[in-house]
This record gives structure tokens, sequence and C-alpha cells, in this order.
């Protein structure tokens, strides 16, 4: 059973590095961020400011098409359409707007 953090930033940031066989060392590396920072990241601790989020998905090759209001389900929506099959991605947007209407 899943809970509240996996649908978090951190979360599918976790899983496409994971995906990428990429350590957080390696992505700080890349970010020019610490490990730690980085780790926080992941587990929910901090958040990165639009600059670096738009670093993390260009580094990561995750799309970047966040709303001006940067919410959560436009993270979301960007990450799994990264690991998303180009088949299933209709469907997936499909669910993103259900969802967007549901809570909005």
């Amino acid at each position: 059973m899943r809970n509240e953090n996996d649908y978090s930033l951190g979360y599918y940031l976790k899983k496409r590095r994971k995906t990428l066989g990429k350590t957080q060392r390696e992505i700080a590396d890349l970010l020019n961020i610490t490990t730690n920072y980085y780790g926080e990241i992941e587990r929910g601790k901090k958040d990165p400011s639009l600059e670096l989020y738009k670093s993390i998905c260009n580094k990561l090759s995750l799309p970047n098409n966040l709303s001006a209001s940067n919410n959560e389900l436009d993270v979301a929506f960007s990450i799994l359409s990264a690991n998303c099959p180009e088949e299933k991605k209709g469907d997936l947007t499909s669910l993103i707007k259900a969802l967007d209407n549901l809570i909005g």
C-alpha cells in the first residue's frame, strides 16, 4: 500500500534516478549541489527552487512543463509522463485532467 509520500516530488525523483542507474551523489554532482541537499529533496525535507527544479528536469531528461503555479499535480504529471510509454500518454493526460477537476 502506498502512503502520501509516494506521490511527492521526491518519490518521483528517486524513481527516475534509480531508473537511470544513478546515485544521489552522481545527481548532486550534475546539479552542482551537495549530496545531502539532493537527498533532502528526495526525502521531501526540502523543496527545490523553480530554477533548480528546471535543472533537475534537464539533467534527468524529464519534461519541464510546469505551470506558473508550480503545483504538485503539474510536477507529478511532468515526472510520470517521462516514464510513461508513448501509447499510454493519452490515458495519463485524461487521468491527470480528471484528478485536477476532482480536486480543483
